[in-house]
């Protein structure tokens, strides 16, 4: 059973909240695009894209801002560099390694961010389809 279109734009409407997880799997530092990260920025750089995909699902746009968007000073010092041109460069690997891309709207965002958002709203939208109806109905058989 797939997921229709309208269901995804619906999905994606529900996404643009904080997530409160992301999927990091034990093997991740393995993955061919990490791995160049780690070579060309070491374990730092590593841990700044951690950080980086932290901050981003924390946001309800799920993007990174440019440097003329709200916000864009909390990226810079949240990753704790201490100037623009620095954190610029560090995104750009990021888009050469594609672990960050530009969407069709120009947003720069985390491939791995979009798709827990999209489960997040997945399963907002599934539980608007009755999620609550059958939480009221155990309640009131248990009660």
């Amino acid at each position: 059973m797939g997921i229709n279109n309208f269901d995804e734009a619906a999905a994606a409407r529900l996404s643009r909240v904080p997530i409160p997880w992301v999927k990091h799997e034990a093997k991740s530092a393995g993955d061919p695009c990490k791995a160049q990260l780690i070579a060309l920025a070491g374990l730092e750089g590593y841990g700044r894209w951690w950080r980086l995909v932290e901050l981003v699902a924390d946001n309800p746009s799920h993007s990174i801002p440019r440097h003329d968007e709200k916000g864009y000073k909390a990226y810079l010092l949240g990753l704790m560099f201490t100037d623009a041109e620095e954190f610029e460069g560090f995104i750009s690997t990021l888009l050469d390694l594609d672990l960050v891309i530009t969407d069709e709207y120009g947003r720069r965002v985390i491939p791995l961010v979009e798709a827990a958002a999209l489960d997040v709203g997945m399963s907002r939208l599934n539980g608007s389809k009755g999620g609550k109806a059958a939480a009221a109905n155990r309640k009131r058989k248990q009660g």
